[in-house]
């Protein structure tokens, strides 16, 4: 085992023996440092690396509790707003009770909702094809993605949905005023809870827990305790028999979610669907055998293929089916490639050093941004052999040889079942995010840090290709067989227990 897996259970057993009586408190579930999320807290970033820090000064905790009030009040009255608009303008589509129905729990990625100027659900992608050839009634409980900041969009996405034919179930329809006051309380009495956290051992891994946990106490949104009120009122509105299908990341979310509908007395069924590629080192995602005595698991979490990262030997694990790759399947030859595919991420930072590192690269190079950033933000860093593309990413990955990816990527582990080599790009001051195994490491795809690693891997790599084409198409079926599972009408069914409705 190496020195970063021993040090992640360390952090994974540290972290539970807290969550033990910390996440008694329902409130506690959104805090940043007990959700393990290497991306929202440096708690774990920064013991990896080694870095000390002194217990927080009184100064720093009144700082950041102060930064805490003024950050979520505002955010509250925001969300007041929101609350206020959407009774104004949204025209409820009855639902029939009487009637078994599956919902549907997912994110509404609003932004895009209110471009397109229409409703298309991917994150299920296929699944309700399935719903209306059997005759299964379904009903969207959204996460809205994009309207913390501006609550007036409400409006023109209500604008969209109230035209659309599918039945949605809002946290603004089904919360009261007294869930409203409840959020308020929680907020006052939130920096107090979270301030009882603190160790008294004068430990690194303690002075560097109490820092943490002060340091993203401004950062700490509510909106994992509004999803506990939703769990509340999805399980007093719904009869027993109703199965939620949870879109799962296993973050606070979900977890709050979970707590409200297994703590009521509805035989209610949740389906945490992990129908996303999966990181080694990303550690939230993993299920404990803690969290699940905790009751913040799913009854049954679904699993994108046959690698399962989980820790828990009590959470009951299915196959899933990964909707999301269907077009995995549809994918031709890869006999025929020229292309380079450079693939950048959401991450400004680790794009920009991944174009800096490939200057020693004299051939074509195609590059997609991420659709979270824009053009204008990398063109000073573009070569005179670099050009944007756009487009569906398999019909790039179809012409191409190499992908050069950033960490944190999912789609390397996409190219590689795919058969198109990959090469990551990371920096050796940051946690490697990788969602590939050592199964044709140094064959089909590999990790270089340095503008020489990147000549000899991009050369060998290729080399390789060249003469052993039978194998390259060999290690992709292995990882399409182990990470993937085909998402036809049988697999769907078989998931979902669909053959029971």
């Amino acid at each position: 085992m190496s020195n970063v897996e021993d040090k992640l259970n360390i952090i994974h057993n540290y972290i539970d023996d807290i969550k033990k009586y910390a996440y008694k408190d329902v409130c506690l579930i959104e805090n940043q440092v007990l959700n393990k999320n290497p991306y929202t807290s440096e708690f774990i970033s920064k013991y990896l690396f080694e870095t000390e820090f002194r217990n927080p000064s009184l100064l720093f905790i009144i700082k950041k509790v102060s930064f805490f009030y003024i950050k979520s009040f505002i955010r509250f009255l925001l969300y007041l707003l929101s609350f206020i608009l959407f009774k104004i303008k949204y025209k409820k589509k009855e639902i029939d009770l009487n009637k078994d129905v599956v919902v549907v729990d997912t994110f509404f990625l609003v932004d895009k909702i209110i471009s397109e100027q229409k409703f298309n659900e991917k994150y299920f992608f296929g699944l309700y094809e399935v719903f209306e050839k059997h005759n299964i009634q379904y009903v969207f409980l959204p996460r809205l993605y994009g309207v913390n900041k501006n609550p007036f969009k409400i409006l023109k996405l209500l604008d969209v949905l109230n035209k659309d034919n599918n039945s949605f179930i809002f946290e603004f329809e089904i919360l009261s005023i007294k869930d409203i006051i409840n959020i308020f309380v929680n907020i006052l009495i939130y920096p107090f809870k979270t301030i009882r956290l603190l160790r008294k051992s004068t430990s690194a891994i303690d002075k560097l827990f109490n820092y943490e946990v002060i340091n993203t106490l401004d950062s700490t949104p509510f909106s994992a305790y509004i999803r506990y009120l939703i769990g509340k009122r999805i399980s007093t509105k719904f009869h027993n028999g109703t199965k939620i299908i949870s879109w799962q990341e296993f973050q606070e979310l979900e977890k709050t979610l979970n707590r409200a509908v297994r703590e009521s007395d509805k035989l209610i069924k949740i389906y945490g669907c992990q129908f996303l590629i999966q990181y080694k080192n990303y550690i939230s995602m993993y299920m404990t055998n803690t969290d699940y005595e905790l009751n913040i698991t799913p009854h049954e979490t679904l699993l994108n293929g046959q690698v399962n990262y989980n820790l828990s030997t009590k959470q009951k694990y299915r196959n899933g089916v990964s909707l999301r790759y269907k077009n995995l399947y549809d994918f031709e030859s890869i006999n025929d490639t020229k292309d380079i595919l450079v693939l950048l991420s959401y991450d400004i930072e680790e794009s920009i050093y991944l174009l800096m590192i490939l200057d020693g690269i004299e051939e074509s190079i195609k590059v997609k941004i991420h659709p979270a950033t824009k053009k204008e933000q990398f063109v000073d860093y573009f070569n005179d052999n670099m050009e944007f593309v756009d487009g569906n990413i398999y019909e790039l990955l179809s012409n191409t040889k190499i992908v050069f990816v950033a960490p944190m990527s999912g789609t390397s582990l996409e190219a590689v079942a795919c058969g198109v080599s990959v090469i990551i790009i990371s920096n050796n001051s940051r946690l490697i995010m990788n969602p590939l195994v050592n199964k044709g490491k140094g064959i089909i795809w590999d990790i270089a840090f340095n503008k020489h690693d990147v000549n000899k891997l991009y050369n060998s790599i290729l080399k390789y290709r060249k003469n052993n084409i039978n194998k390259i198409e060999e290690i992709a079926l292995w990882y399409r067989e182990n990470f993937f599972i085909e998402p036809t009408e049988e697999n769907i069914i078989k998931s979902f227990e669909l053959d029971k409705e």
